[in-house]
């Protein structure tokens, strides 16, 4: 009996702690901050029961309360469904997030949810429309926001540039942004990195979810000027100009670049050549250099700057003992007028040079009784010449030499002599003639014939301007731009009447009609721009578009005809003298003009290449790119500026360069 009464007293003892269940409803995967979490509780009893419903938030281990406590009835066989809902918010959860679960306590009867996580996280996904430009040119930047459990965020966006520390904060709307952005005007060239953070916040102005991005862009060097630095703007003869170019960029910093600079006073050259911006140059300065305002010309790309320094005069004198003359040379900048001592041992003869011009010499002959002396020569204090040398003579004397000569022309004896000395050599002169009289007619004609048929007209060209290459000429020294066509297959072309020969008349009467004279030597056809016709000293745009119309006729004839032209071209500055004579300009090339434009145009392969001095004076029309070619520096044409007339030819040039 008292075995049965135990077992009631346990089974009614377990019956209370059994007596409800609690089942809870399904869960999201993943749940945001901000968020309101929702599910809902089913209680079932099989008896009367009474008693406190609690929820708990546990995560990480930790246990928070976060739903009012309810006090629930629940009748024998009945059941009552209980949402569970509360906000993702600090003030309920406190600071509970990462993996978690919902636990309900009724009656005794304890129920766990499904696990689930509390997220803070964005998820950015952004775009730049550019990753590399100017100061001032827009960006424009777009993305989408979406919080872990793959709802759009209603946040924002806040743009934080580190290397400026500049920031800019827009809305997200529905999960999406799009605006632009620029770099202001000053701007640095470097790579930025763009640091995006997006962010939510709750009623009470508390961050909840957050997410970052990041990016990069560069800022490209933008030219804005040139300047022109020298050390001094007064510079001495004998020493140098030192100075240096700046491209300055958008920040002021140098932009590596090439520069034509050219030093000029009137119409005098004294220095022309293209250099690096930011390197220092030394200009020789010499002692005769003229006096006055020179200006520096700078050229890069667009952008053209003009300084001035002054060469201040100079007076100075070299002296040297020849024997027993001594030569005074005025060696400076200015007319030399200071007066001249001499001292011959112990003896000082002091004497007026005059007025000496720049670069003039005057001779003095000394005479002392026979013997060595030390000569010095000083000007009002300034030591100019010490050398011992043997004299001889009567006294101590200085004569200039035209003295000399004036006593001698007044010499009776002197003239006798020089009358014998000219008939004896017009005697000789006037035998040989006579003797050879009738032959040298002969070779006259011969030579006339000769000279005939040297001057006769092109038989390949119909010229109009024609050129011809002279040794000898009494003409002027210019300046010119020389044009050079070379025929690379002159001896497979037949020149007969036909499509080639009209292809280079029309050739020749383009560069006539821009006042060009034409010179042919077998496969090479050169075209001269002289300012002696062309009335002006810039003639680069006139053989730029020489050249381009050159090149069009030259590859419509080969698109047409199966006689195909292969050709090089070339533009170099130089040079050379020249005359006028009955509508021939007879000329001489200085130097190794001709040469050097035969060799540039071998090595063109249809396009044009200049030289040093031509690349320096096209930079105003044209962007140019150095090459070196057998150790020689030569340039081409990349880009035109401003001018729709040259997209052809450089797209053109371009192509055979990537081919190459």
């Amino acid at each position: 009996m008292k075995k049965i009464f135990l077992i009631f007293i346990f089974a009614l003892f377990l019956f209370s702690f059994v007596s409800a269940d609690v089942l809870l409803g399904q869960t999201n995967k993943v749940y945001n901050l901000g968020e309101t979490f929702q599910t809902s509780a089913t209680i079932k009893s099989n008896v009367d029961v009474s008693g406190i419903l609690n929820t708990y938030l546990i995560c990480g281990g930790i246990k928070r309360s976060v739903y009012p406590i309810l006090y629930l009835t629940i009748s024998k066989g009945t059941s009552k469904n209980e949402p569970v809902d509360f906000p993702l918010q600090k003030s309920v959860i406190g600071n509970q997030i990462g993996n978690c679960f919902v636990q309900v306590n009724y009656s005794n009867s304890l129920t766990n949810s499904q696990t689930f996580k509390i997220s803070n996280k964005l998820n950015l996904n952004i775009s730049l429309s550019k990753k590399s430009v100017k100061p001032q040119e827009q960006i424009e930047i777009k993305g989408i926001a979406l919080r872990e459990d793959g709802e759009p965020s209603d946040g924002f966006l806040r743009m934080t540039i580190k290397e400026d520390n500049k920031n800019l904060t827009q809305p997200i709307n529905k999960g999406r942004f799009d605006f632009e952005f620029s770099f202001p005007k000053g701007t640095s060239s470097k790579d930025y990195t763009i640091n995006f953070f997006g962010y939510e916040k709750d009623s009470g102005g508390t961050i909840t979810n957050t997410g970052t991005f990041s990016s990069s862009v560069f800022v490209k060097q933008v030219p804005t000027n040139l300047e022109i630095i020298t050390n001094n703007k007064e510079v001495e003869p004998g020493t140098n100009l030192k100075m240096k170019v700046i491209l300055h960029d958008q920040s002021g910093k140098n932009i590596n670049s090439s520069v034509g600079i050219r030093i000029s006073k009137d119409s005098k050259l004294l220095f022309e050549n293209t250099i690096e911006t930011g390197k220092s140059l030394n200009v020789s300065i010499r002692n005769n250099e003229s006096s006055g305002i020179w200006t520096i010309n700078a050229t890069s790309g667009y952008f053209n700057e003009e300084s001035q320094f002054n060469i201040t005069k100079k007076e100075m004198i070299n002296a040297k003992i020849l024997n027993r003359t001594i030569v005074i040379t005025n060696t400076g900048n200015v007319p030399y007028n200071r007066s001249i001592e001499i001292h011959v041992g112990n003896s000082t003869i002091p004497f007026d040079l005059g007025t000496l011009q720049v670069g003039a010499e005057k001779r003095y002959v000394l005479s002392a009784p026979e013997g060595e002396y030390t000569i010095n020569i000083s000007s009002e204090g300034d030591q100019i010449l010490t050398k011992s040398t043997f004299l001889t003579g009567n006294v101590i004397s200085v004569k200039e030499v035209s003295q000399g000569v004036v006593k001698v022309a007044s010499s009776p004896i002197a003239w006798i002599f020089i009358i014998l000395i000219f008939s004896f050599a017009g005697f000789i002169i006037f035998k040989k003639g006579y003797r050879k009289s009738f032959i040298g007619r002969v070779h006259l004609k011969k030579k006339k014939k000769s000279i005939i048929h040297h001057s006769e007209k092109d038989k390949l060209l119909d010229l109009r301007n024609q050129a011809q290459l002279s040794l000898s000429i009494s003409g002027n020294k210019q300046d010119v731009n020389l044009l050079c066509l070379k025929i690379k297959n002159f001896t497979k072309v037949h020149f007969e009447d036909g499509p080639v020969k009209d292809t280079l008349n029309k050739i020749t009467q383009i560069a006539e009609g821009k006042k060009s004279y034409i010179y042919r030597n077998e496969g090479y056809i050169f075209f001269i721009l002289a300012p002696v016709e062309t009335k002006t000293f810039q003639n680069e745009k006139a053989s730029l578009d020489i050249s381009q119309e050159i090149e069009q006729r030259l590859k419509k004839h080969n698109r047409l005809f199966k006689q195909k032209i292969d050709y090089g071209f070339s533009i170099v500055y130089g040079t050379m003298v020249i005359e006028l004579v009955g509508g021939i300009m007879k000329f001489a090339a200085l130097g190794n003009l001709m040469s050097e434009s035969k060799r540039l145009a071998g090595f063109s392969r249809g396009e044009t290449l200049l030289n040093t001095r031509m690349n320096t004076r096209v930079l105003s029309f044209a962007k140019t790119q150095k090459h070196k070619k057998d150790g020689f520096e030569i340039y081409s044409i990349t880009e035109m500026k401003n001018n729709e007339k040259y997209k052809d030819f450089l797209d053109n040039f371009k192509r055979r360069m990537e081919s190459a």
